[in-house]
């Protein structure tokens, strides 16, 4: 990057900086299939591949696709349809099957319902995968892929000196369980001849609607190294949305030399490291569910790991964190400058953290925002190593007064190079970054929330009266965690709105069209939920507007034990699509 273009970057403010990565980030553009062949337990690689008479491996369909694109020329479109059924094989296109005589064999992945790859009985390699494609412009659909002994799902080839860069690619209804490897893998790069950089970025890359668990050494939690279970490996323009993230022994998701990416209204738990930034500019994280049940670990680490002696400047830069709800974590975010020499260079620049509401952190030696890199020589920040504009404002954050043996916020010296406060929340003085002019200490936070009762953490007159701070709203961030409108020119701190916002949001949406499908209805204990999924967000407020439930729906039910027999509205955010409402009638069991 030239030095001008840099510069100006560097003063850019939030609010314009963060206008232009929101509408600047690219979805991938997904060709549709010209041919297709469909898979089946039952089929016979003797056969057409058509719907009536499938085939019976992933082999035989690159072979039918091979004749139905014969003379043709470019780029072709294909897709692969697995009938319902578990299957033993890998689908994987080898390079030699991608660009054939002239043409492109660009293949797409599809499942119908039921369709499963299982590994169990596989030997792969490392750099393998139970979906392996190299074309662009495809997607990988509606399938679950079960003890993958590498990598779940990847794209391109880098191989010997031969590459294959994919590009606009979709992830989309996946399941992935118990992998060697990563689980989802997007991108690759290559090194340019002199080594000081990167070619080709492989660009639009969006993963929705995925749920990745167990992966990444599953039987091994003590492993010296470890992947991924969503990656991004040098990839620009990528988004992971509305996925379901949790119990991988590596990073949950995971930025390794990235540039403008999107995470958002994802639930990641009990990973290494729930969401990794490593090299990444340009990123906007909001609308998580972070935290931690079984181990003890980082909400969301920034870093800078070298990659190659011959690279020498790495950056963090233009990174937007906000309206995220971060439980549990014993170290809720930090700064780590990574394992970079001497004669390299580090820089965190423009990283913005504000509107995130941080509960509960077990005991341990760690601040909830932390900074971790060698001191210089002279006491200050080592000279390969440059802060710029960091920001940490209209944040909640609350621990037990028993997790912490040193400062809430913490760095090899204080005050931290470059970084700004305000209008935060704490359970106690956080000693250091703490701006008495703006800041509020509440003892009435609660010290610890979980995850099914988020409804706890937001702001309620008369309920949750430790949560009604109105502070001085952050121009770029107009909604709340449940995507409400926050209220102008004032909000609140943390990533929830007031009561007042949802409840008008809700009534609002009933004046048009309820569009929830429930049963049953009359309803004793639990909510069936039709046709959004098995993971979102919802509220339950009764006919008056007062909330009395909000929280994670899973498996796609919400209980309602607690609540008083009485008219309501249900509103769920699925990890997928627009929120939707129906009306309910709670009624006492006949039991």
């Amino acid at each position: 990057m030239k030095l001008k273009t840099l510069l100006s970057l560097l003063f850019v403010t939030p609010v314009l900086l963060n206008a232009q990565l929101a509408n600047s980030i690219q979805d991938p553009v997904i060709e549709t299939p010209q041919y297709s062949v469909f898979i089946s337990t039952t089929g016979s690689d003797a056969l057409s591949g058509d719907s009536l008479n499938p085939v019976a491996t992933f082999i035989g369909a690159l072979n039918k696709l091979d004749s139905l694109t014969e003379g043709l020329v470019g780029d072709v479109y294909t897709e692969v349809v697995f009938f319902s059924g578990t299957y033993g094989f890998a689908a994987s296109q080898p390079a030699n099957r991608y660009t054939k005589d002239g043409r492109n064999i660009n293949v797409s992945v599809r499942g119908l319902k039921g369709a499963r790859l299982d590994g169990s009985s596989l030997t792969q390699g490392g750099g393998d995968a139970m979906i392996s494609l190299k074309g662009h412009n495809i997607s990988v659909k509606n399938i679950s892929i079960d003890y993958a002994p590498a990598n779940g799902i990847n794209f391109g080839y880098k191989y010997n000196g031969t590459y294959i860069y994919s590009h606009d690619v979709l992830v989309e209804n996946v399941s992935v369980k118990q992998t060697g490897g990563h689980g989802v893998i997007g991108g690759m790069g290559k090194m340019n001849s002199n080594g000081t950089g990167f070619l080709n970025f492989s660009e639009r890359f969006l993963f929705r609607n995925c749920e990745v668990t167990e992966s990444v050494n599953h039987n091994d939690l003590n492993a010296s190294s470890w992947g991924s279970a969503i990656k991004f490996l040098y990839v620009k323009h990528g988004r992971v949305e509305n996925c379901l993230v949790y119990n991988n022994a590596g990073e949950g998701i995971d930025l390794d030399y990235c540039d403008y990416i999107a995470l958002n209204h994802n639930t990641v738990y009990d990973n290494r490291a729930n969401i990794y930034l490593d090299k990444a500019e340009n990123c906007l994280l909001y609308n998580n569910l972070l935290y931690f049940d079984k181990r003890q670990s980082t909400g969301i680490l920034l870093s800078t790991e070298a990659i190659s002696v011959l690279v020498k400047d790495y950056f963090v830069r233009n990174v937007f964190i906000y309206n995220n709800v971060i439980l549990n974590t014993a170290s809720p975010i930090g700064y780590w400058q990574g394992t970079v020499g001497g004669f390299q260079t580090t820089t965190f620049a423009n990283v913005h953290i504000s509107h995130n509401t941080i509960i509960g952190k077990p005991y341990t030696t760690s601040g909830v925002y932390n900074f971790a890199y060698e001191k210089g020589p002279f006491g200050g920040a080592p000279s390969n190593i440059t802060f710029s504009n960091l920001s940490f404002k209209n944040n909640i954050v609350s621990v037990h007064p028993d997790s912490l043996v040193r400062p809430m916020i913490m760095s090899p010296i204080d005050p931290q190079p470059a970084l700004s406060y305000g209008y935060n929340v704490w359970s106690q003085n956080p000693v250091r970054a703490y701006n008495v002019s703006t800041d509020t200490i509440s003892s009435g936070l609660p010290y610890t929330c979980l995850p099914s009762a988020l409804n706890t953490l937001v702001p309620q007159v008369g309920t949750n009266d430790a949560f009604m701070f109105s502070v001085p709203g952050i121009a770029y961030i107009n909604t709340d965690m449940h995507d409400s409108l926050r209220v102008s020119p004032e909000t609140n701190a943390g990533a929830f709105e007031r009561e007042t916002t949802i409840v008008s949001s809700i009534l609002q949406t009933t004046k048009s069209k309820l569009g929830l499908a429930i049963y049953p209805n009359p309803v004793t204990n639990v909510i069936q939920l039709k046709n959004v999924g098995e993971e979102g967000h919802y509220q339950i407020v009764d006919m008056q507007g007062k909330v009395h439930q909000n929280g994670i729906f899973q498996g796609g039910k919400v209980y309602v034990y607690s609540l008083k027999n009485g008219l309501y509205l249900l509103r769920v955010k699925p990890r997928a699509g627009a929120s939707l409402t129906a009306k309910f009638n709670k009624t006492s069991s006949n039991l």
